[in-house]
């Protein structure tokens, strides 16, 4: 009954997992969860044990669930009833699908926010999807999930105790503190970790240090996560929910990743505005720490990301409108894109896209804001070799649930500070099916006076899988003249 034979570890997995009411399939990115996932959905389908499908996640990921996933590997795709969400539409059309009755199989493709900012009436219609018959229930992406107290994880929590079966499918399940696997494990099953709250998992997982120089209201020194402790019994606590695979476990023959960092200095106005910005940040931070001598990271990350956008070619003044700048990234793009080899740039910014998009108008574009219809198309483009070139803001709406193996080759040309979008990003190439001899990530590193610019700051704090933010409120003054290079 599977639509595309699966390799044996795939298998083994379903077989493993098919009488399972529910399961984490935290599989390295590009092993196929998502095809599992439909596998085990068919097969629930097909025994009688289910009447609905409700895949959640990421908006431009739904597009990849709808226009490839669903038509590739559901077992009976034309018994299939499938409704895609979205905020913009007609709340009757929701209704009238999640009211329903039908032999076919109904698959809701709703984007994770939906409980917010919406007259869609997404609680009630949910409710009457899942009062039509049973129900199964795919988080997608999961680590969406990992904040347990926010509205999102609350309500979809809710909405998870009435579907008889509930997968949820990462990568990355701790892609930036241990306290991440808290929410996704919640969520499926409170009793995994024997304890609803955060504050005692972490006192029986995660390894702490104190924060000195910062105090609470109360007196206490507050601590940051640093590390799992009690490894083996957290691992041995999960194995009976879920599955931990990587790709090096089970496909040795994937290519090779092959990193470079590209040293680029910036134009002599470029880097003379950089130098100037980083001083005045330098000075605003120390005024910031007075006597403490300490900085908030927030307003460490602010001075950092102005200081990152000058690296790309552009600031904000005073009005907070961009004044463009001589981009020696841009030049140096232009070289390595003359060999028209399939190509994926990654950004941080919105803008850098825009002024990327005018240089190269035959390029996909992915970010935030296209509508279904308009990422199919993009994704489209790229995949069928229309275009060599996607251009994308490194971000949740285009780093996660695509496949391109049609591309070996991913220029970074800014980072964002997230270390999940960095390592998302990296396997959308880098999966099965991919047939080139190496996957090729590039970095392009501003250069200013000689020294890095805030990007290699980034990179490197990416590279130690952590995010800029990481858990610390705070910076010493000595850390922040290091980190500026002042």
């Amino acid at each position: 009954m599977f639509r595309l034979p699966p390799f044996p570890y795939q298998l083994e997995i379903f077989e493993k997992t098919k009488h399972c009411k529910y399961k984490a399939l935290f599989l390295e990115q590009g092993l196929g969860k998502s095809k599992i996932a439909l596998d085990l959905a068919s097969y629930h389908y097909e025994h009688g044990n289910i009447k609905n499908l409700i895949i959640a996640t990421d908006n431009t990921v739904l597009s990849e669930w709808h226009h490839s996933q669903l038509p590739k590997h559901l077992w009976k795709p034309e018994e299939a009833l499938i409704h895609r969400y979205n905020a913009k539409g007609k709340e009757r059309d929701l209704r009238e699908f999640c009211s329903t009755n039908t032999k076919d199989l109904k698959i809701l493709l709703i984007n994770k926010e939906v409980f917010t900012g919406t007259t869609m009436k997404p609680h009630e219609n949910i409710a009457k999807l899942i009062g039509t018959g049973s129900t199964m229930l795919i988080a997608d992406e999961s680590t969406w999930l990992k904040n347990s107290v926010t509205v999102r994880s609350r309500t979809w929590r809710r909405v998870r105790k009435h579907c008889e079966y509930v997968y949820i499918l990462t990568g990355t399940p701790e892609p930036n503190s241990p306290e991440d696997w808290f929410g996704q494990l919640l969520f499926l099953d409170e009793r995994i970790l024997g304890t609803p709250t955060v504050h005692k998992f972490r006192n029986r997982y995660c390894a702490t240090e104190p924060i000195w120089g910062v105090k609470t209201a109360h007196g206490h020194v507050p601590q940051k996560t640093v590390d799992l402790k009690n490894r083996t019994e957290f691992y041995k606590q999960l194995e009976p929910f879920c599955f931990r695979l990587k790709k090096a476990d089970v496909m040795p023959d994937l290519p090779e990743k092959m990193y470079q960092e590209i040293a680029i200095d910036l134009h002599p106005e470029t880097e003379s505005v950089y130098n100037t910005l980083k001083h005045e940040a330098y000075a605003v931070l120390v005024n910031e720490a007075g006597e403490q001598g300490k900085v908030s990271v927030t307003n460490v990350l602010t001075q950092m990301t102005r200081l990152q956008t000058v690296a790309s070619g552009f600031v904000k003044d005073d009005k907070d409108s961009i004044i463009n700048l001589p981009n020696a990234k841009a030049e140096y793009l232009k070289i390595l894109l003359a060999d028209d080899v399939p190509t994926i740039v990654w950004c941080r910014f919105r803008h850098t896209v825009e002024t990327l998009k005018e240089e190269y108008p035959h390029a996909a574009v992915l970010w935030g804001g296209l509508s279904p219809e308009e990422t199919r198309i993009e994704i489209a483009a790229f995949r069928d070799g229309e275009t060599n070139l996607l251009i994308c803001v490194n971000s949740d709406s285009s780093s996660k649930g695509l496949t391109f193996t049609n591309c070996a080759r991913n220029v970074y040309f800014s980072n964002s500070f997230n270390a999940e979008h960095r390592l998302q990003s990296e396997d959308r190439t880098h999966r099965i099916g991919q047939e080139a001899s190496s996957v090729q990530y590039i970095d392009l590193i501003g250069y200013a006076d000689g020294k890095p610019t805030i990007d290699s700051h980034i990179l490197a704090t990416l590279i130690r899988k952590a995010t800029v933010l990481g858990t610390m409120p705070s910076m010493t003054l000595t850390e922040v003249k290091e980190l500026l290079g002042v």
